[in-house]
């Protein structure tokens, strides 16, 4: 399907959202192709840690094996396609499948077989797991990409490792560790529907008024006729709704979590480097 019949200049057609053949084309051709993140680093610190993820429609397990290398495997049996590991998050140093029995390694090598001499030949270790072809991090972020070439990592983030830059600014470490879990929503909705909303600014005012009011947040005038504050196109389809002309602004450290967040948090504070994206919210 040619995209491009579909967008004009001031507006696209509907279909973008609805197509399944639309669908189709970007699993293949973005989620399938591109990098996807998938895990933090610190969900998986100690040899055989392991979480369950999705890159597009295709279940897969992200693994710590025992050199420390993290690898994503398909969540698929290679013997039947079923479904291998249940569990959101664990740690198991072997995957065995709950249909036939046949068991992988963290690794994804094929190590066990029940009833081996019913076959004419012994299934081969070859048939382990699939696996991402590459993997990589930045930053502890972990991205997988199923397509064994294309641009590295550095490259497909370009402009937007600045990002996590920043949010790395915000430990005094320079690293970060997500030890809390994950805040998950459900949207049933066309997944671009979900990624444009996240830089949406327009909609605040309207769609969290309610919350702006119950609580001491600023964020009200950051979405104010008047605020600086913009979507910004970052290239490689990333985008960022950027908040910190007004936070500038405001001149105050911590404005961005609350008023007296200082007082609150008095040993985060005086760990951060002044002029941090904690102490100061620099350019």
């Amino acid at each position: 399907m040619d995209v491009q019949q579909l967008i004009q200049p001031e507006r696209v057609h509907g279909s973008l959202y609805t197509d399944p053949q639309v669908f189709a084309d970007e699993l293949s051709r973005l989620w399938y192709r591109s990098w996807v993140f998938v895990a933090h680093a610190s969900e998986i610190v100690e040899p055989g840690d392991y979480v369950t993820r999705n890159i597009g429609r295709q279940p897969v397990i992200v693994t710590r094996a025992e050199d420390g290398a993290i690898h994503v495997l398909l969540n698929r049996c290679s013997h039947r396609a079923n479904l291998l590991c249940q569990a959101d998050r664990g740690s198991a140093h072997a995957f065995r499948c709950p249909y036939h029995g046949w068991t992988f390694t963290n690794t994804g090598e094929l190590v066990g077989v029940p009833f081996p001499q019913g076959y004419a030949e012994p299934p081969r270790r070859e048939l382990g797991l699939a696996r991402a072809p590459r993997v990589d991090a930045y930053h502890g972020f972990v991205f997988a990409s199923l397509a064994p070439g294309g641009p590295g990592l550095k490259e497909h983030l370009g402009v937007a490792t600045e990002a996590f830059d920043r949010l790395a600014d915000l430990s005094p470490a320079g690293e970060i560790e997500l030890t809390a879990g994950w805040l998950r929503h459900r949207v049933a909705a066309n997944w671009k529907m979900a990624v444009e909303n996240q830089v949406d600014g327009y909609h605040p005012r309207f769609v969290h008024e309610s919350l702006f009011s119950a609580a001491d947040y600023q964020i009200r005038e950051l979405c104010s006729g008047n605020a600086e504050s913009l979507a910004r196109d970052l290239g490689n389809g990333h985008t960022e709704l950027d908040f910190r002309p007004e936070y500038r602004a405001e001149g105050e450290p911590f404005v961005w979590f609350g008023r007296a967040s200082e007082a609150k948090f008095p040993a985060y504070a005086a760990a951060s480097a002044p002029g941090t994206a904690i102490g100061a919210p620099r350019n």
